[in-house]
């Protein structure tokens, strides 16, 4: 913990020192050259303000894009499927219908051959 301490005395001197030149070298500049880099700098910092925003204005709208890609594929997909589902809904009923009639069919056929043995 104290080592700690120590290096971020260190860094925030060190912090403290490079200001400390910096400010000594602009001192010793020209007036209208510090102007001038300063407002290259602002400058500077703008722009990359205005691309990042760009940039993260186009992530988001590729995002949405790629978003309602999605959708749409999926809405594509199920209404690509319905059709199958149905067919095979109908099909699925069509045979449980198929068995009951044969069902019936074998009791009826119980039925006519035990009252055909009881009238024997």
């Amino acid at each position: 913990m104290t080592e700690h301490l120590v290096q971020l005395i260190q860094m925030n001197e060190k912090r403290k020192l490079n200001k400390l030149e910096e400010l000594t070298y602009k001192l010793s500049m020209d007036p209208e050259v510090v102007a001038k880099r300063e407002k290259e700098a602002a400058e500077k910092l703008a722009k990359e303000e205005q691309e990042n925003k760009e940039r993260i204005e186009n992530e988001r709208n590729a995002r949405l894009e790629e978003e309602q890609r999605l959708k749409e594929l999926k809405i594509n997909t199920q209404e690509e499927e319905q059709p199958k589902y149905n067919s095979l809904m109908m099909t699925h009923h069509l045979l449980i219908i198929i068995q009951k009639s044969r069902q019936q069919n074998r009791l009826e056929r119980v039925k006519r051959s035990r009252s055909r043995q009881s009238t024997s």
